[in-house]
């Protein structure tokens, strides 16, 4: 859908400057890569609920596996 893609990329051009700069500050402060990660997210208001790997014809959901947690 036409909407939903043009959506996507806006908030993509959106987000993405600000999360790196929000990651780099963290990280610069000597937080390993998930609490800067998290902190990050946090400093910006957004909550990570899964982290998807897709491979070939197959993928998996961290969160489903219990792989990872998130809060």
């Amino acid at each position: 859908d036409a909407d939903k893609d043009a959506l996507l990329e806006t908030a993509n051009a959106l987000l993405r400057p600000r999360f790196s700069d929000a990651l780099r500050l963290q990280l610069d402060k000597g937080l390993s890569f998930p609490a800067a990660r998290q902190a990050a997210l946090d400093a910006m208001g957004i909550e990570l609920v899964d982290h998807i790997i897709i491979a070939d014809d197959d993928f998996v959901s961290m969160a489903e596996s219990n792989l990872i947690s998130y809060r």
